[in-house]
């Protein structure tokens, strides 16, 4: 059994969610009889083994680090740090200075994972119901898709991104791209086990009404745009469904499963007739997803928990 060890040094990673409230506070002078500026601590990943049972979750909940874990697992560091464990252990037994701290629990392949996915939202005011997506992705083997799985993007990291117009050998001038990124995603195969459907994800149906709106173009086949989704239906009051559209979060709880880790490349060389400079490298934890947690990012209250074949609200 591969155990997976979590350096302190590497967990101090700090993650904020997009356009999430945080940090220091204002920079205005404290009032009469007010105590020192305090500073709010930037969320940290998570790197215990998750608590299924929970109810409640600490606030800004990030999970584990997608790609924190792949790395851990795929370069076997884990038998190396499982070693200086023992030999620490060993030590202060032999010792017997005093009490000892005992060490913290630790994420293995046997552990129970909670990583943070990115879904989209679309508030329904006449039936008051959040419609919270969570995009499902096509996971590759060798190139092609595997239809036996699909995935949920965790991290996402950008490496180049560039844009500009240049001549090329016939002298037209044209314009260049550069786009290379890394993304980290679970791969999980009992798909049947959670209510899937295919729609117009709310970012799509903006883009298309801007694209619309400035061309006069009639925007993209509906169909085509249609993506896979796993979609959380929240029943919130108006008010409260206004504040929560900027917090609303997911984390996917899950299990490990053989073969634990995999990966593909998709690369695409620029040439005369099309000036692209292209590399995905798609990094893939593999995993029984056992329930989806919809919560409320700042608070860590749990909005719902989404599981295999069963969806339940908390009160």
């Amino acid at each position: 059994m591969l155990f997976v060890v979590f350096s302190i040094d590497l967990l101090q990673a700090q993650q904020r969610g997009g356009g999430r409230r945080g940090g220091m506070p204002g920079s205005g002078g404290p009032g009469p009889g007010s105590g020192p500026p305090r500073m709010m601590l930037p969320p940290e990943f998570d790197n215990r083994p998750f608590n299924i049972a929970l109810q409640q979750l600490p606030p800004q909940y990030l999970g584990c680090d997608g790609e924190l874990a792949y790395t851990r697992i795929k370069n076997g560091q884990e038998n190396s740090k499982r070693g200086e464990i023992a030999a620490i252990s060993k030590y202060q037994e032999k010792t017997d200075q005093g009490p000892r701290l005992p060490l913290p629990p630790t994420l293995d392949l046997e552990s129970t994972y909670a990583f943070r996915v990115f879904p989209e939202w679309l508030y329904d005011a006449h039936g008051q119901i959040l419609k919270v997506y969570c995009p499902l992705t096509a996971v590759l083997q060798n190139g092609k898709d595997d239809q036996s799985r699909k995935g949920l993007r965790v991290k996402y990291v950008p490496r180049v991104d560039n844009r500009e117009v240049v001549t090329n050998a016939y002298g037209k001038k044209v314009e260049f791209e550069e786009l290379k990124f890394r993304e980290y995603l679970i791969a999980f195969a009992n798909l049947k086990e959670f209510p899937v459907e295919r729609v117009v994800l709310p970012s799509v149906m903006e883009a298309a009404g801007k694209a619309k709106k400035g061309s006069g173009s009639v925007g993209p086949d509906e169909e085509n745009a249609r993506r896979e989704t796993i979609t959380g239906n929240i029943s919130v009051a108006p008010v409260e469904a206004q504040q929560l559209q900027d917090r609303v979060a997911v984390i996917a709880v899950c299990k490990l499963v053989d073969p634990y880790v995999t990966s593909d490349t998709v690369e695409q060389k620029p040439t005369p007739e099309r000036p692209r400079d292209y590399l995905a490298q798609y990094y893939y934890l593999d995993v029984r997803l056992l329930e989806l947690w919809f919560y409320d990012f700042d608070t860590g209250k749990v909005l719902m928990k989404m599981k295999a074949q069963q969806t339940s609200s908390l009160p």
